[in-house]
């Protein structure tokens, strides 16, 4: 069925949930609305948790695909000493451009998951302002962060505040985003979820993959050609109102 977004600016919504492994898919779907919208001048405004955030932060950026994947097949090998999350802050420095943080503000909404000692520990914010580059990157490190996975610790610290990945209640509430974010708005919100990919689905990979040149390459293809089956089934005009975006 169609969803429907509040968030209450006048542009088109474009919303990448968390992916884990996935995000080289998410990366796929990107290179499908390159092929047909200016993401970077647009009316665009993306939306990601986890590494959705990592998505949308490029998508708003403009940054090419392709180069993106080489230079990630140019990071060190994972060693001792050397965690996920050091390649991915590595490589983020190395692809996004020195202004990064100012074509993001407003434009890309970053979801974090934060921890305080409550009777409710875990708390949802949404991002959206960025001071510097390296601020942007943190942000984006905070919401992917899978507690001790990418560098061995429970939690990630943001802006003074103690986060784990920003998809953690997302997933706790079995929801791909949260529905009151979703729903009986005046605008559609495109979505890029994984799961609702069938030809995807039937290969079997695994959240938390570390994936191979090959597997990463055959991702990135499904993800492009979810994404252009999806847009073609939307508005000559390339209007988001009639894409069907989720189960």
């Amino acid at each position: 069925m169609r969803i429907e977004s509040t968030l209450h600016d006048t542009s088109h919504h474009i919303v990448f949930p968390g992916a884990g492994s996935f995000w080289w898919w998410e990366a796929g779907t990107i290179q499908a609305l390159q092929d047909r919208f200016n993401l970077k001048d647009g009316n665009f405004s993306m939306y990601g948790a986890s590494a959705g955030s990592i998505a949308s932060v490029m998508a708003a950026c403009n940054v090419n695909m392709h180069d993106a994947m080489a230079a990630s097949f140019r990071l060190p090998k994972k060693s001792w000493g050397v965690t996920h999350g050091h390649l991915i802050q590595l490589w983020l420095q190395q692809i996004l451009p020195d202004d990064c943080h100012t074509t993001c503000s407003g434009k890309v909404h970053i979801s974090v998951t934060t921890i305080t000692l409550s009777f409710k520990p875990l708390h949802r914010k949404v991002v959206s302002l960025f001071t510097s580059k390296e601020d942007l990157i943190n942000a984006c490190l905070a919401s992917s962060h899978i507690p001790f996975f990418l560098d061995g610790y429970f939690s990630r610290t943001f802006r003074g505040e103690c986060c784990v990945d920003g998809s953690f209640l997302m997933f706790l509430h079995h929801e791909a985003w949260p529905k009151d974010e979703l729903a009986n708005g005046k605008k559609r919100a495109l979505m890029m979820f994984y799961k609702d990919d069938k030809e995807l689905m039937k290969r079997h990979f695994g959240i938390l993959q570390v994936l191979d040149r090959e597997s990463t390459l055959e991702m990135f293809n499904l993800g492009h050609q979810y994404g252009n089956r999806v847009l073609n089934r939307a508005h000559p005009l390339g209007l988001f109102d009639n894409i069907q975006i989720t189960k």
